[in-house]
């Protein structure tokens, strides 16, 4: 997996609710590793951040992680990047704060995220974490980053010697998932379809996920996006709707149907784009290109 991180969650507990909400954390932010205090790897410094999920209440649990945490505090400071804390009964002595306080005083670093929870009997509050936690990390930039503009023109590129994607759709009857041929200007991706329940999802729900990707060579050969957009029906007595179709030369033929053909357009909101080519360039595979708003 080399070009991306590789996180290793941290849990103060080996069994029940702690565990299992760092299990979830760690599949939501992989490439990643769940392990406790005692069954920590040989050597953390493989991993590029860490995360904590601890019980506030269970003092031998975190004592056991303030003790890693102080025996490899060069190497947490930097890289210690978030907690999700369960909280203590009302009145206890150790509360999220106090103990995201002291382990920014043992580690020297500081908690870019903390959240605490109370509910243990529901893992809601651990996938909220884990997914602000990841994208958060997802927009963190290495020693070199490329330039937005070298994102982007690796992005067009690959989005322009494609024609085919599965545009995600969700709605009253849940997800829909549909292969689609895509016709993208730089700006924005336009679809022609007849009909579908994805007009359905998408009249009450424009939030759409749109996936391109080539088939799959190996780790080190991987290219694939998948972009989150916003999704609007184009009126087909519209300039816009009239002035798609000359562009793509399909003015006249459509003119002869006996239906109406309906005109999907989507815009960038944020393309996760996978793409083993910029390493080459010595940037990490994974990177994330959000437009100008």
């Amino acid at each position: 997996m080399k070009g991306m991180k590789l996180i290793l969650v941290i849990s103060s507990e080996d069994t029940g609710a702690v565990l299992d909400a760092a299990d979830a954390i760690a599949k939501v932010l992989g490439p990643a590793q769940v392990t406790t205090s005692g069954t920590m790897p040989p050597d953390i410094t493989v991993f590029d951040r860490a995360i904590l999920c601890i019980d506030s209440a269970n003092r031998a649990g975190i004592v056991g992680i303030e003790r890693i945490l102080e025996e490899q505090a060069d190497w947490f400071a930097p890289n210690l990047a978030a907690m999700l804390c369960y909280e203590a009964p009302e009145g206890a002595e150790t509360t999220c704060e106090i103990q995201a306080a002291a382990i920014e005083r043992t580690t020297g670093s500081r908690l870019n995220l903390v959240r605490s929870i109370q509910d243990r009997e529901s893992l809601e509050g651990a996938i909220s974490f884990a997914i602000e936690a990841k994208e958060r990390l997802d927009l963190e930039v290495g020693t070199n980053p490329p330039p937005k503009d070298v994102v982007f023109e690796e992005l067009d590129a690959f989005l322009r010697v494609h024609n085919t994607c599965t545009l995600c759709t969700n709605g009253a009857r849940g997800p829909r998932a549909t292969p689609m041929e895509y016709h993208y200007d730089g700006k924005e991706f336009h679809f022609l379809s007849e009909s579908g329940l994805k007009f359905a999802n998408i009249l009450l729900n424009p939030e759409v996920s749109i996936a391109i990707y080539d088939n799959y060579k190996g780790f080190s050969n991987l290219a694939g996006v998948q972009i989150t957009g916003r999704a609007e029906i184009v009126p087909p007595t519209s300039d816009e709707y009239v002035a798609h179709l000359a562009v793509r030369g399909l003015a006249d033929r459509l003119a002869n149907l006996d239906f109406t053909m309906n005109l999907i357009k989507v815009a960038i909101i944020k393309a996760e784009f996978l793409y083993s080519g910029f390493q080459n360039q010595g940037y990490d595979a994974k990177q994330v290109y959000e437009p100008e708003k």
